[in-house]
């Protein structure tokens, strides 16, 4: 199972973007998963991102 953490350097470059990973995960949030990791994320897990 992939787990995603905050502390990754792949999500340092967007510390600077007001992202919102609180609610729910948008297909723009599952295709940025899937090209980075090559992992077809599960767009709920992904929404826990940054908590």
């Amino acid at each position: 199972m992939l787990t995603l953490s905050f502390d990754y350097p792949m999500f340092s470059h967007n510390c600077d973007l007001p992202l919102e990973f609180r609610g729910h995960a948008t297909i723009e949030d599952y295709d940025y998963v899937f090209r980075l990791t090559g992992y077809p994320a599960d767009p709920d897990k992904a929404s826990y991102v940054g908590q």
